[in-house]
This record gives C-alpha cells, structure tokens and sequence, in this order.
C-alpha cells in the first residue's frame, strides 16, 4: 500500500491510526526497539490534535514517542502538560519555545528574578 505524504490534509483523522503506527514501525526499526503497542486513548488524543504542522509535525512527535518510551506502551511526549484539549475543544502543541520560555519564567520566579550577586544560589520551591 502506498501513502502519498506530501498531500495528508490533517482534516483527515482517520488516517492518524495508520499513520501512526506506519511511523511507530519505522522508528522502533531505525532505533532497533520493539514495536509498543498504543493505547485507544492516546489513538483519540492524536485524533482530537489538529496538527498545524501537518504529517511532518505527526510523524517528529511519534518519533520523539519511540525515543522516550521505556516498556511495551507508547509514551506520547508531554502527554500531561503540552498537548492539551481546551474547553471549546481546540488544541495547542506546546513547541520548543513556549517549553522554553516557561522554564526560564519559571526558575527567575524561584530566584525571585535575581540573576546575579551574593545570593543568586538562594533558590525556593515555589
């Protein structure tokens, strides 16, 4: 069977299974791990993801799924916190950036936004 990439309209959430598991097959045999099996709900969350980056977006966070999972279940990438459905349903991809941008916001508030001096080691959990 043949799937012409170039053209995947990401409207089309019933080629997502395949399209998954056509990248999970090809990332566990580049990295030589065995093939994890994925769960129906985390089937239903990539479905429900609009994926703006198109199947190229897919297919690096299925990758990024194959190098962080550990075991026989695929671990979806920021399963918790960066890929989360809103109230009205639509969906944001947390990418490098934002990832960054919210770790530096996070430890300057724990040093209380001191980045140099005497007591620049003087951290609190916050």
């Amino acid at each position: 069977m043949k799937i012409d990439l170039k053209f995947w309209d990401s409207k089309r959430k019933e080629d997502i299974p395949l399209l998954t598991t056509h990248f999970m097959t090809v990332f566990c045999k580049k990295m030589g791990k065995p093939i994890p099996k994925i769960s129906s709900k985390n089937i239903d969350r990539l479905m429900r993801y609009a994926w703006p980056g198109n199947v190229r977006e897919l297919s690096h966070y299925i990758e990024r799924a194959v190098i962080m999972t550990k075991g026989n279940r695929l671990k979806l990438p920021g399963q918790d916190d960066y890929m989360t459905v809103s109230s009205q349903a639509d969906q944001r991809f947390w990418g490098l950036d934002d990832m960054l941008r919210n770790h530096i916001t996070d430890a300057l508030a724990r040093c209380h936004w001191k980045v140099s001096g005497k007591e620049l080691f003087k951290v609190t959990d916050g």
